[in-house]
């Protein structure tokens, strides 16, 4: 369904922004999961993917219950994408924008 509809927007003219990830702490994907379905967005001809995180950033993918980010995890993330500048962060509190950005110059931050 997904690439269908991705299919169609790319083919009215949209540009296409999806995400991965979840949103609940209990809810963790497999990184296997993770990189498979940002490359397959990507391949389908998605311009970005969010790795998403809640608002409080708190407890959810690459932050950990303290809000602070989990460097391996980011780590592990990226071992597996070959275009980062394809790989938004949801960044909802200071210290985690300060992180991503002094470690990703360039990137995008979306908070």
């Amino acid at each position: 369904m997904k690439e269908k509809v991705t299919k169609k927007a790319l083919d009215t003219g949209f540009e296409v922004i999806s995400e991965v990830g979840k949103k609940k702490p209990d809810e963790k994907l497999p990184l296997s999961l993770v990189h498979q379905q940002i490359e397959q967005d990507l391949a389908n001809g998605v311009s970005k993917v969010i790795v998403k995180a809640r608002k409080p950033g708190k407890g959810v993918e690459i932050y950990d219950r303290d809000r602070n980010v989990k460097i391996s995890e980011v780590n592990a993330i990226l071992s597996g994408i070959a275009a980062v500048n394809t790989l938004p962060w949801k960044t909802p509190i200071k210290n985690q924008q300060q992180y991503l950005l002094l470690r990703f110059a360039g990137i995008e931050i979306w908070i």
